[in-house]
């Protein structure tokens, strides 16, 4: 079976650590926000268009997550509120790690040449 596409990073501001995930939930809510992230254009964004990003990708483990809360988060991570969401993005799609398979090679699938 197929693994979800999940990506997880932690952030910490003010002692504080929160949750930020990836999925087609956040994904969805983004959307619905008007934010496509896979465009590029997620850090031209407003400091209260971050703050609606951030409140999208902690929904999973912050819930109860207040918009004042989430605008906190971002203007006062100095800066690593983008530096996690561009990890996000860089480990979206990523398999998830098998830790029985350390130092083993992955078989590779080869294309059937053909005729030309």
């Amino acid at each position: 079976m197929v693994a979800p596409v999940d990506s997880k990073v932690e952030l910490e501001v003010e002692g504080e650590t929160f949750i930020l995930r990836l999925n087609f939930r956040t994904l969805a809510l983004l959307e619905e926000a008007g934010m496509d992230p896979f465009t590029g254009e997620g850090f031209s964004l407003s400091t209260v268009r971050l703050a609606m990003m951030c409140m999208a990708l902690a929904i999973e483990d912050h819930g109860e997550m207040t918009d004042a809360e989430a605008l906190a988060i971002v203007v006062r991570s100095n800066g690593q509120f983008a530096e996690k969401v561009k990890e996000l993005f860089e480990t979206f799609g990523s398999a998830p790690a098998d830790p029985s398979a350390e130092g083993k090679a992955k078989p590779t699938r080869r294309r059937a040449k053909t005729a030309a």
